[in-house]
């Protein structure tokens, strides 16, 4: 009949839409994960198909070097919606394995990016999923990266100036800092 005709075709366009989104994670670009996170969002029976077999090679390469922040963070948000880690008496422990290590990937690339974009994306995800363990304890790490990458050392003659100047303070708190700058306001 045209109608199971149809399907059929339907399920094979399906198939190497599938096909071709596995073979441009191989190539590990920007363009190519854009493209596959196009066609996940696009038709998600593709997306669960393409990140349920992504194969395990590919957590070696580099792949989410290219990628900017949001993109892996919605990714992750994405994995962790559609194919939930519980426990599923169909899934085979090694797959279970297999997106974890996936999606730890993703959030230590994240991490360990140290740029404001990718802090952001993973408070942005936490606000999401604030039960996520795996996620909260990245968003502190990613901070701290943040925080001593953005860091500037005063130079040694500020530093001096500073040292000799009748207005310094020791700040001891946030607390004391508040008090401190209140009172050079007044």
């Amino acid at each position: 009949s045209e109608l199971s005709w149809r399907r059929h075709v339907r399920t094979l366009a399906l198939a190497h839409k599938e096909a071709a989104c596995i073979r441009l994670l191989e190539n590990a670009s920007a363009e190519a994960i854009r493209l596959v996170w196009d066609a996940t969002l696009r038709e998600r029976c593709v997306g669960v198909q393409v990140w349920n077999q992504f194969p395990n090679r590919h957590l070696r390469m580099p792949w989410g070097v290219s990628a900017d922040s949001g993109t892996l963070a919605r990714l992750y948000y994405w994995l962790q919606k559609n194919l939930p880690l519980g426990p599923l008496e169909n899934r085979p422990e090694a797959w279970r394995d297999h997106q974890l290590q996936l999606r730890l990937r993703i959030l230590d690339e994240l991490t360990g990016r140290g740029t404001l974009e990718s802090t952001m994306a993973l408070d942005r995800l936490f606000d999401e999923l604030p039960d996520d363990i795996n996620l909260r304890a990245r968003v502190g790490a990613a901070h701290d990266k943040y925080c001593e990458q953005t860091w500037q050392p005063l130079e040694p003659t500020a530093l001096l100036q500073l040292a000799g100047s009748p207005n310094r303070r020791a700040i001891q708190s946030s607390q004391h800092l508040l008090e401190c700058v209140l009172d050079a306001l007044d």
